[in-house]
Formats: structure tokens, C-alpha cells, sequence
């Protein structure tokens, strides 16, 4: 809601670390979007730990990689979900360079193609911190989403991760906070 339409067309959403939940956001809310009436693409552009496969039970067989090293097309490695709009695009076997491979023409081509027939793609990538593939997608990217767990990340992890996309001309909408622990008996903003 941040932004003005065809302003997000890619979203973005990465972490500074591993296992801070971006995956899951990533699917609840595509999920969501799909369900409000949106095309939704989810594109799994981890090509270190690719999740959304696991989540939505498909196949890897083929994907984003096929496509990119010319050996598929688009129309074929596109997985529809029992979700109505929400499609998703799992990011096929692990290549050898997975940084080159977004940061190529190729790359760039596929998400402009994507890009006319959904009105959001959200792309799920690999932790800003430990590779420089978050980095590279921010910087092509529409606006970023940085995912923090609670009680699990760190300030500085959280600063060098802000400090990294926002180097390469990345558009940070916004951060999401999430696994916040319960606490009973308590009330408040």
C-alpha cells in the first residue's frame, strides 16, 4: 500500500540472514494479494536454497534456470496453484553462477516478459549478507521488502543489510518484522 500502482510491479523481499522467514512471507503474501483480486507471479530466484517448491509441493525439474540457459520456455515451467491468479515460477535446478545469471540480459528480459501478463511478481532471493544475488535484484527491482526475525536479528545484520541494497540504488519499501513472541496478560500499540 505504500506505493502507487504500476509503481511495484517487482517486489522484492529478502533478509540479512538465513531462516528469518522471508520465504513464508513470500507465500502468505502473494497468497493474500492472489485472493484480493491481483495476478500474482511468485518467482523463486534463490538459486543457493530455493524454498517455494517445498511450500507449494512442485516440482524443480524445470524453472527460472531452464529458461534463462534457453533450454525452456516460460509457458512450460509456469506452475498454477489451487489458488485463483497466484502462479508460481520455482527456480529449476541449482545453477553453477547464480549471480551472473541475474545479473545477465537474459535475466532482465524474462522479468519485463513476466512482467506484462501479472500485475505484481514477487520475487523470493537468498539473504542480502552472506551473496550478492539479493543486491542484484534489488537494484532491478521495483521497490524491496527486508524481512528481520524477532529476537533473532541483530541491529548491525539489519544495518548491513539496509546498507547494502540501498548501495546499489535499491528501492526499500519497507521492513517486515515477524515471529514476535506473545506475551499474555499484556496490551498495547
Amino acid at each position: 500500500f505504500g506505493v502507487t500502482d504500476g509503481k511495484s510491479k517487482t517486489l522484492l523481499v529478502t533478509s540479512p540472514i538465513a531462516s528469518e522467514g522471508k520465504s513464508t512471507l513470500v507465500s502468505n503474501l502473494a497468497t493474500t494479494m492472489a485472493q484480493a483480486g491481483q495476478r500474482m507471479l511468485i518467482l523463486d530466484a534463490d538459486f543457493r536454497k530455493p524454498t517455494q517448491h517445498k511450500i507449494f509441493e512442485i516440482s524443480t525439474e524445470t524453472g527460472l534456470a531452464n529458461v534463462l540457459a534457453a533450454k525452456g520456455k516460460l509457458d512450460d515451467v509456469i506452475v498454477h496453484t489451487t489458488v485463483e491468479g497466484l502462479d508460481i515460477l520455482p527456480c529449476g535446478p541449482i545453477p553453477p553462477n547464480p549471480s551472473e545469471i541475474l545479473n545477465s540480459q537474459s535475466f532482465a528480459d524474462t522479468l519485463a516478459k513476466l512482467g506484462e501478463r501479472y500485475d505484481h511478481i514477487m520475487i523470493d532471493s537468498p539473504p542480502v549478507i552472506p551473496v550478492t544475488d539479493a543486491r542484484i535484484l534489488s537494484a532491478i527491482c521495483d521497490v524491496t521488502l527486508l524481512v528481520l526475525r524477532a529476537e533473532r536479528s541483530t541491529r548491525r545484520a539489519a544495518e548491513q543489510a539496509m546498507e547494502g541494497l540501498l548501495s546499489v540504488g535499491g528501492q526499500v519499501l519497507g521492513v517486515i518484522v515477524n515471529d514476535i513472541p506473545r506475551r499474555r496478560g499484556r496490551y498495547g500499540y
